[in-house]
Parts: C-alpha cells; sequence; structure tokens
C-alpha cells in the first residue's frame, strides 16, 4: 500500500481525489477538531448536525457512511465516514488498536483503494493505523495520512 503524510488542512483536504475520506472523533470532544472539524466545515456542518440529531456520537466501534457529495463540491470523494473512537479521556493504547481496525475494516469494506483518513491524537498513532490498514486493504491501495 501507497501511504502519503500531510498536515492536517483544508488545502490538503480539498486536493484530495479518492474514494473515502475517513474521520475520527471522540465522544466527549467539542467542538469537532482535526480533519473532522475539516470535514464539517467543507460540507456546511453535516457532522455537527449528525450529532446533533442522534445520528452520530463518537461511541467506540460507531461509523457512520456519509453519502455522495452533489457536483461542484470542494470535497471529491465519493464518500465521507465519521469513525467513533470513544472517551478521550479514556482513551489507551488498546483504544487506538481497536479504532484503528475498525476503521481500516470499514475502508475495506467500501472498497476503498484511495482513502485520506486523519491520524488519532495519540502516540504511535500513524504507526498504528498504518498498520491496520496496510493489513486490511489490498496492495494497490493508497491512503494519505493527516496527521
Amino acid at each position: 500500500m501507497k501511504l502519503r503524510r500531510a498536515p492536517a488542512t483544508l488545502a490538503a483536504l480539498d486536493a484530495f481525489e479518492g474514494d473515502l475520506v475517513c474521520v475520527t472523533l471522540f465522544e466527549d470532544e467539542r467542538p469537532l477538531r482535526g480533519a473532522a472539524g475539516l470535514c464539517d466545515w467543507r460540507t456546511a456542518g453535516w457532522l455537527t448536525e449528525a450529532l446533533r440529531a442522534g445520528r452520530l456520537a463518537g461511541a467506540a466501534g460507531e461509523a457512520v457512511l456519509f453519502p455522495p457529495w452533489p457536483p461542484g463540491r470542494r470535497l471529491r470523494a465519493r464518500a465521507i465516514a465519521a469513525v467513533g473512537l470513544g472517551a478521550r479521556a479514556r482513551f489507551d493504547a488498546a483504544a487506538l488498536a481497536a479504532g484503528c481496525a475498525h476503521l481500516a475494516r470499514l475502508a475495506a469494506g467500501f472498497g476503498a483503494l484511495r482513502l485520506c483518513t486523519q491520524v488519532p491524537p495519540f502516540p504511535d498513532a500513524a504507526d498504528a493505523l498504518a498498520s491496520a490498514l496496510a493489513a486490511a486493504l489490498p496492495d494497490d491501495a493508497s491512503c494519505l495520512l493527516l496527521e
């Protein structure tokens, strides 16, 4: 799997063109931060609205897939997925491993060959996420890790 890294910025997100943008979020962290906050900005608050409506909470093991965007959109992915990581206050190495594995299974199940995802804010998270994705995705897949 081809892996690239970039800062989590609007420019990096806007430049990505592929199958899936996958963001992570904690259930006890609002407003949304990192790539989740940037995606929320670019979608005029779709993630925030899902949180307010109770369709998304950020709970560990939770995933919500948002549909494709209309033509002319700034985000050029077929879909966006939001993956819950649970409570940030209790986030540890075991939760990181579970969250990375869940994100990787979701991307593989979606059939993503070109993926952009957010690295969870935790020591060694980029390596854990890269390993999980490499195990789940085909060799010809590519991933942009937003840090």
